[in-house]
């Protein structure tokens, strides 16, 4: 595995990461920031990383 490779994966088990914490009502605000802050960035929206950010965008709050 390539640099790249590692980091498109890394990259995207981090965004199942903060998608799992989105659904959790204890963790909700620390994972909605972490992805407010890197949807700041133009870089997360590459296409390597389409499936899992949308996947994050798309949780349903449950809780609220």
């Amino acid at each position: 595995m390539n640099s790249m490779d590692r980091h498109i994966q890394q990259t995207n088990d981090r965004l199942q990461c903060i998608k799992q914490h989105l659904q959790n009502p204890a963790n909700f605000h620390n994972a909605a920031t972490e992805l407010l802050d890197w949807c700041g960035d133009p870089r997360a929206f590459q296409r390597p990383f389409e499936q899992s950010l949308m996947g994050c965008l798309t949780v349903r709050q449950l809780f609220l």
